[in-house]
C-alpha cells in the first residue's frame, strides 16, 4: 500500500519543499545567493555550479554582468547544460565569501568558477574577462 499510494505523494512533497527552499534562495535575477551548504546540494545532485563572485562597487564585475551575464545567449547556454547559477555578493565582506575568495586563489572580486558536477575540489577558475563561449568550452570540456 504503502509504494502504490503514499510513496509518490511523499516524493512529491519532498521535491516541493526542496524547489521552494531553492527558490527562496535565489536573487530577484534569478541566480542562487552564495552558501557553502547550498554548493553542497548542488554537489549532492552532480549538478555543475557556475560562481560569481561580485560587489556592487566593483566596475569590471558591472561590466561582465552587461555584457555576459545578464545576455540572453548566457542563460539560454547554461540553462540548456543544467548550470545552477551562483552569486557570492562581496560588497560587505563575509567570512563565507571571504572563504570562498581564497579558496580561488583570489583576493577580491571580479572572481569566477565552475563546479563541475558541483564539486569544488575540481573546481575550474575563469579569468576576470569573460565569453558565453569559453565559459561553455570549460563546462563541456571542449578546449
Amino acid at each position: 500500500m504503502w509504494f502504490l499510494v503514499l510513496a509518490p505523494r511523499y516524493e512529491t512533497a519532498v521535491t516541493e519543499q526542496f524547489n521552494a527552499r531553492m527558490q527562496a534562495q535565489m536573487t530577484e535575477d534569478g541566480w542562487y545567493n552564495y552558501n557553502p551548504a547550498l554548493i553542497k546540494s548542488f554537489a549532492k545532485m552532480k549538478r555543475t555550479v557556475f560562481i560569481d563572485v561580485t560587489a556592487d562597487w566593483c566596475l569590471t564585475c558591472k561590466a561582465n554582468e552587461a555584457a555576459i551575464l545578464d545576455d540572453d545567449d548566457f542563460r539560454h547556454a547554461m540553462d540548456s547544460l543544467g548550470v545552477a547559477l551562483v552569486k557570492a555578493d562581496w560588497t560587505r565582506e563575509t567570512p563565507e565569501v571571504n572563504a570562498l575568495l581564497r579558496s580561488l586563489h583570489k583576493s577580491g572580486v571580479p572572481a569566477y568558477a565552475i563546479y563541475p558536477e558541483g564539486d569544488a575540489s575540481r573546481q575550474i577558475v575563469l579569468p576576470e574577462l569573460l565569453t558565453t563561449d569559453a565559459i561553455v568550452e570549460k563546462i563541456t570540456g571542449e578546449f
